[in-house]
């Protein structure tokens, strides 16, 4: 099965079923539903379900530093953060949109309690510029990008027209550059190894 139900061995010994619903159809998937007896899952605490305040700078989980005291402490503040998520119940009644809409909405406070689990409790960094780097972009993009930028900036010196050269010259090389950004992105591994390898062999 592709498919996977993932829980605690508190809630593992509290399922009573597990079926495929092969009535509905969505994309090349069946939806899994795991009947749980037991669990209320209400909660009156907003704070505990996103997983607390949010933080405006970005970090960068290290999970190498984490060592086993780390990795305990982890456990147990995400076992706390999850055990106030509310499990969907979903019924055969219920529409292909309400359940994808369910299941949506139960994977993003799973991700959030994970997340806020992470940040309290395993090392990180603030995410530097050089996480950022596009591997290939100066073989590939970077003199695209100035051809863009370039173009831009004399379309709207020229006020913005919607056709004429500028316009059409501004359109192509937007096209050129997003289409260098994109093959970068797509081939990100690959070009990575070649960079690596350049400069070994250097």
């Amino acid at each position: 099965m592709i498919d996977h139900g993932l829980c605690s061995d508190s809630i593992d010994i509290l399922i009573r079923n597990i079926d495929i619903m092969y009535q509905y159809i969505s994309s090349d998937h069946r939806p899994m539903r795991i009947e749980i007896c037991g669990l209320t899952g209400q909660s009156s605490n907003d704070d505990n379900i996103s997983g607390g305040p949010s933080t405006t700078k970005e970090l960068m989980i290290n999970w190498s530093k984490a060592d086993d005291i780390c990795i305990q402490h982890y456990r147990s503040v995400l076992t706390d953060r999850l055990s106030y998520i509310n499990i969907p119940t979903i019924d055969s009644y219920s529409s292909v949109s309400t359940i994808t809409g369910m299941i949506d909405d139960y994977y993003n406070a799973l991700l959030s309690c994970i997340k806020s689990a992470c940040q309290h409790t395993i090392p990180s960094h603030i995410k530097r510029l050089a996480d950022n780097i596009v591997p290939g972009w100066n073989d590939f993009v970077k003199e695209k990008h100035s051809a863009a930028r370039g173009a831009f900036l004399q379309w709207a010196y020229m006020g913005k027209p919607r056709c004429g050269f500028e316009y059409y010259h501004m359109v192509r090389t937007r096209s050129a550059f997003k289409l260098a950004l994109r093959y970068c992105k797509q081939n990100e591994e690959m070009l990575r190894v070649d960079a690596y390898a350049a400069r070994v062999a250097d």
